[in-house]
Order: C-alpha cells, then sequence, then structure tokens
C-alpha cells in the first residue's frame, strides 16, 4: 500500500513538473533609443539616470519577478556607440536578471523612420529587422 502511495506521489510530481515547464513563459521588454538618445521602455519616454528604477518598477507592475526568462529587445539608432547601447543594456540587466537572460540589438536609422514615439512598437514591428550578432 505505501508503494502505492510513493508511486502516485511520484506520478503527480513528474506531471507537475512537465506542465510547469510548458507554462514558462519569457517576458519580453522592448527598448528604443533614437539618434537623440531618448530612451524609451516600452511606451514611456525615461531618463538614462532613472533606467535600472524604471525597468525594476516595469518588472514588478507586470509580476514579472514570477518569470524565468527574459528577453530584452533594444532598437537603436546605428550611428550610436556601441557603448551607449550596452551601457543601456547593462542597467537594464542590472534592475531585473532572472535566470536566463537575453538581448537582441536591432540597429535602425532613426531619422528616416517615420517612427511616432507613442507607438513606435507597432511602427517598428511592421519592419523585416533582424538581430545584429553578438
Amino acid at each position: 500500500m505505501l508503494k502505492k502511495h510513493h508511486l502516485l506521489f511520484l506520478a503527480l510530481f513528474v506531471i507537475n513538473a512537465i506542465s510547469a515547464q510548458n507554462s514558462e513563459e519569457i517576458f519580453t521588454v522592448d527598448v528604443y533609443i533614437n539618434y537623440d538618445m531618448q530612451i524609451y521602455l516600452e511606451d514611456k519616454l525615461i531618463e538614462n539616470d532613472n533606467i535600472e528604477k524604471e525597468m525594476s518598477d516595469h518588472a514588478f507592475k507586470n509580476n514579472a519577478f514570477y518569470d524565468d526568462k527574459v528577453l530584452y529587445r533594444i532598437y537603436a539608432d546605428r550611428k550610436l556607440h556601441l557603448g551607449v547601447i550596452m551601457n543601456v543594456n547593462n542597467q537594464l540587466i542590472k534592475a531585473f536578471h532572472p535566470s536566463v537572460t537575453k538581448t537582441e540589438r536591432y540597429l535602425l536609422d532613426t531619422r528616416e523612420l517615420d517612427v511616432n514615439e507613442s507607438t513606435w512598437q507597432n511602427d517598428i514591428q511592421k519592419l523585416d529587422l533582424k538581430a545584429i550578432e553578438n
């Protein structure tokens, strides 16, 4: 009888583990840096000095601290120094870094794009972009 309980417990444990793996979602954060070095965290214009606080607040508001993975997608003007983009990336990671963290970087000519700051995410999603290699 005790052996049956152990088998039942083991089966339930395995099923729970499998369902937990399937329910893992990736928390995606979009960041836009234009040629004037204005930084948008999702749809919010933020100051360079407040990236960590804003990212931490954003993750908290979206209950992201319960997620195991985060994907940072940084869309930046191609003429910016890589150091500027890396600094923003490092501040994002410092504010929120779950066990699996990935960054994709996209370089754009933001002067030529007709991007409305309030809807920049929709405008960029229409483009056929490929992330640059690390």
